[in-house]
């Protein structure tokens, strides 16, 4: 089964959205031993901010296994654990007391999910605060193993915990802000020799029945 690593860019994001990418990609190439394409969403759909990411969902976009991250996480470890469970964030692992689904890294073969892009329409944004609200709403998905994607600001300020894969740096600060500590020594755009780079499939790859 091929795999696409996939993430979003609308709007040129905190004014360093090519800089993300970049990094995004480098980080994932360090991290993932499996042949990929990683492609990067820009300015797809007419909908901004986190409802953009409702475009991963339209049928035929991708073929495979998904693995959507997003820009500002911060890979610190094997990525294989996610690509094999499948799933999404349940925020009662953080401790929420509501069981609500953070698509801040989600895992999915392509098909599955397709009701996240077809039921969407004006009136989603008007009901639902966000995506992972819309998302928590239709259901279908099974958690992640906890402990493999974490809160940064959660668990995560001193270092990452063990068996993390990635950090989620919800809220403030981002990556670009933090200059000293754990969190440059992994966002960055190094990648040693060895390292298997990721085929690079492009920007807006178009859906493969619709074109668009």
């Amino acid at each position: 089964m091929n795999l696409t690593v996939a993430c979003v860019n609308h709007g040129n994001y905190l004014g360093q959205g090519q800089r993300y990418v970049d990094t995004l990609r480098a980080m994932v190439s360090r991290h993932l031993q499996r042949k990929h394409d990683f492609v990067c969403l820009e300015d797809v759909g007419k909908y901004s901010g986190w409802w953009a990411k409702i475009e991963l969902f339209r049928p035929g976009r991708f073929s495979g296994r998904v693995l959507y991250l997003d820009l500002d996480s911060v890979v610190v470890g094997d990525l294989a654990p996610i690509v094999d469970a499948k799933g999404i964030i349940n925020l009662l692992d953080w401790g929420w007391q509501t069981p609500t689904l953070c698509s801040s890294v989600m895992c999915w073969d392509a098909g599955e999910h397709k009701s996240i892009f077809e039921l969407f329409d004006a009136s989603v944004p008007q009901a639902f605060r966000g995506d992972q609200d819309w998302m928590t709403h239709l259901g279908g998905w099974k958690a992640l193993p906890k402990g493999l994607a974490v809160s940064y600001r959660y668990e995560s300020v001193q270092g990452p915990p063990a068996g993390a894969s990635m950090v989620n740096m919800h809220g403030l600060p981002k990556p670009h802000e933090i200059t000293t500590g754990w969190v440059p020594r992994h966002w960055s755009t190094w990648t040693p020799p060895s390292a298997p780079r990721s085929k690079f499939a492009g920007t807006n790859v178009p859906c493969a029945v619709c074109g668009q």
